[in-house]
């Protein structure tokens, strides 16, 4: 879903207001939540999203809300350089070696730090939602010790119920 739990939200809102970054990308930005969150946190920071769907694009008014809008899919496009990178509930709509590969090359365009939230109990997701094929959860049974051992760097994370967030330093760490 464009849309996801509220859990590790927070977590992630308070790195960013310590961390003060310039520049966020914004991977999966879906309705635009991290990008919310990340403005509210820091307003003059530059945005960039990279979406999948053109579809959420002007259905979420995601160009309203961020700097640049790419529409690309991040296992296979550059990424902009950016102090701050965000995976945003999207690693679980990939196998584990595209996440752990998406994971790394994120970590080489952040400056300071990458951020993923993932659900870590099963947490399956309907083959196609709104139309969009992108949205299946192609692995929806992640816990946290296996994210720690998918995601190398990792410096923090925090668990809820269903969602575990994970910080790890980027490029210049």
């Amino acid at each position: 879903m464009p849309h996801s739990s509220p859990e590790g939200k927070p977590w992630i809102s308070a790195w960013i207001a310590e961390l003060k970054p310039a520049r966020i990308l914004d991977i999966g930005a879906g309705a635009g939540v991290y990008g919310q969150m990340a403005r509210a946190t820091l307003p003059a920071v530059h945005l960039a999203a990279m979406e999948i769907w053109r579809p959420y694009i002007a259905g979420y008014g995601l160009q309203d809300l961020y700097d640049q809008v790419i529409v690309a899919d991040a296992r296979v496009t550059l990424l902009p350089p950016a102090d701050v990178v965000i995976l945003g509930d999207i690693l679980e709509h990939m196998t584990r070696t595209e996440a752990a590969a998406l994971w790394n090359k994120a970590r080489r365009a952040a400056r300071m730090a990458v951020f993923t939230s993932l659900p870590i109990v099963p947490y399956p997701q309907a083959p196609e939602i709104g139309g969009n094929p992108h949205e299946r959860h192609v692995v929806p049974d992640w816990t946290h010790q296996q994210a720690l051992a998918a995601f190398p760097g990792i410096i923090a994370s925090e668990t809820g119920t269903e969602i575990g967030v994970y910080m790890a330093g980027g490029a210049a760490e």
